[in-house]
Parts: structure tokens; sequence; C-alpha cells
């Protein structure tokens, strides 16, 4: 865990330094609006993330079946699919729509709130069933989309 912390780092670091022409506040936003998605996208794919939902408090097939599960602990503000990723994802977007320089950036932007949304509605019966992979691979297949299409096209 260790290396892949340190890899994400650098290649932060390294994008925002290739970034400096419009100034450091600026890059660091740039930087994070289309690097940390992925990043994270990626990190979810191989290490997964914490859950709120537990199979003995909570409605498996209900919208925030989780709620009676919360508790506000440290742990479930900053590591769930519930609460945090979809924070983490409405963030980010809001910065990609600042920073974001053409059309098709702002559509797959846009496709990645709403798959955010679903993330955040979605009972926990369907992140049982495997939709947490599924909402890590598609998002990371457009987050990768909205950084080509802003930075490299």
């Amino acid at each position: 865990m260790i290396i892949a912390i340190t890899v994400f780092l650098v290649l932060f670091i390294l994008f925002i330094l290739a970034h400096q022409e419009h100034g450091f506040v600026y890059s660091l936003i740039y930087a994070t609006a289309l690097v940390v998605a992925p990043m994270s996208h990626l990190w979810h794919i191989i290490y997964g993330e914490g859950r709120i939902y537990d199979k003995n408090c909570g409605q498996e097939n209900e919208v925030f079946g989780w709620g009676s599960c919360f508790t506000g602990s440290w742990d479930q503000w900053t590591n769930s699919y519930e609460l945090t990723l979809p924070l983490e994802y409405y963030f980010l977007g809001a910065l990609v729509y600042y920073i974001q320089e053409k059309f098709s950036v702002f559509t797959l932007n846009s496709i990645h709130l709403i798959l955010t949304t679903i993330l955040l509605f979605s009972p926990p019966l369907w992140l049982n069933n495997g939709f947490d992979n599924a909402f890590n691979i598609i998002g990371l297949i457009f987050s990768v989309c909205i950084y080509i299409a802003n930075d490299i096209l």
C-alpha cells in the first residue's frame, strides 16, 4: 500500500509541475479535478472501501437502508461507499466544471455525476451484489476520458 500511495503522490506532484502556466493554485485545482478521480477509482478497485451498512442493523432493500447503521464514527464519514465516495465525487465533479474547457468534458463529467447520484441512492443490496465494483470500473473509464478530453485532445 505504501508503494501505491507513493506512486499516486509522485504522479499528482508531476501533474501539478507540468501545468504551471496559470500559477500554482490553478494547477493544484486542475490536478485535483483531473487526476484524483481516476486515482481514487483505481484505489477502490485495488483496495476497496468500507461500508456503513451491516446486515444486523439496516434495511437491505431500501434507499438509505444504511441509515440506522450510521453511528457518526470517523470511519463512516471518511471510508464508506454510502457517504464518502458520493461526497468526494460531487466535490471533484464541481472542480471539473470549474476548469473544463470543452463541451465533451462537461458531458462526460455530467454522466459521471449521474453515476455518483445512483451510488448515493443505491440500496445496500445493490452494493452487496457488485454495484460497487461496476461503479469503480465505469467511473475509472469516465474519469480517464474526462482527463483525456480536457488535457490531451
